[in-house]
């Protein structure tokens, strides 16, 4: 699955401490030419810290969650071999406003590349990150 086996016994370990099988999506990952920019960035846009874990010769950055909620948490790496950039999967984030959210992130190098339109259930907005992933920005 991953090439390394810290990657799969730390993911292992996440998956018996919390029941990720509820959702079709349990984890997502980010992927980062520069960790350290992309904690930056996603730590400013957020306003929240990110927890820096490593081994196996990798670094990770964990995004915060609230187990008992609905919905996913993920983090930040590299791995040696995937680009990041634009054209791949799409993770959203919820945000208060998606509008805000996106003014944040072109203040720290970010880019916008949609602004705040509605949508069924709610509204969304697109940015591309420090790292040239595209983002998707929801609020209600």
């Amino acid at each position: 699955m991953y090439r390394t086996p810290y990657f799969q016994t730390a993911f292992l370990q996440l998956a018996k401490e919390y029941d990720m099988t509820g959702n079709p999506v349990s984890w997502f990952g980010i992927h980062a030419a520069d960790l350290d920019r992309a904690k930056k960035f996603y730590e400013t846009v957020f306003g929240e810290t990110l927890q820096e874990v490593g081994g196996g010769g990798m670094r990770f950055m964990i995004f915060g969650a609230d187990w008992a909620k609905y919905g996913v948490s993920g983090m930040l790496w590299s791995d040696g071999g995937a680009v990041p950039g634009y054209g791949g999967t799409t993770v959203f984030f919820n945000c208060t406003d998606c509008a805000e959210t996106a003014r944040a992130a072109v203040a720290v190098g970010g880019r916008l590349l949609q602004d705040k339109f509605p949508i069924a259930n709610g509204y969304a907005a697109f940015v591309e990150d420090s790292e040239g992933n595209r983002i998707g920005l929801h609020s209600r």
